[in-house]
C-alpha cells in the first residue's frame, strides 16, 4: 500500500497539520527499537479501539493503530528515505480544514477509504 493523505479532524489535531499514512500487515511491522514508544488510546464513537504511536523523547507521530484489525498504519514521514512510497489519494475530505486547498489530481474520498479489513 502506498500513502494516503487523511484530512480527518482528529489527525490534523494530532499531526498540526494533514498526515499521510502508509500501512502494513502488523505481521510485516519490524520495530528496531521501541523504549520511547507510547501510546495514546485515541477512542471516538468512529473508531472505539483505536490507539496513536508516538516518541516520548521528540513527540513525533508515529502509528494510528486499530486494535483488532489486521493491518496498522505508519506515518509516512518517520519513514527514512528512500521509501519508494507513492501518495495516491486523500480521505476524510469533508472535514479538510477551511485554510489550505487541495490541489492535486489525486482521488478524493469524503470519508475514509474503503477497505474490508479496516
Amino acid at each position: 500500500m502506498d500513502v494516503i493523505n487523511c484530512h480527518c479532524s482528529k489527525c490534523r489535531r494530532f499531526h498540526g497539520h494533514v498526515c499521510a499514512y502508509t500501512a502494513t500487515d502488523r505481521e510485516n511491522l519490524v520495530l528496531v527499537q521501541s523504549e520511547t514508544l507510547k501510546w495514546f488510546h485515541s477512542t471516538t464513537d468512529e473508531t472505539p479501539n483505536v490507539h496513536r504511536g508516538f516518541c516520548s523523547r521528540c513527540g513525533s507521530s508515529l502509528f494510528w493503530d486499530p486494535r483488532g484489525k489486521p493491518r496498522i498504519s505508519i506515518a509516512a514521514g518517520a519513514l527514512d528515505s528512500p521509501s519508494g512510497l507513492e501518495t495516491r489519494g486523500h480521505v476524510w475530505v469533508s472535514q479538510k480544514g477551511d485554510y489550505y486547498s487541495i490541489s492535486d489530481e489525486l482521488v478524493q474520498h469524503d470519508e475514509r477509504f474503503a477497505r474490508a479489513d479496516t
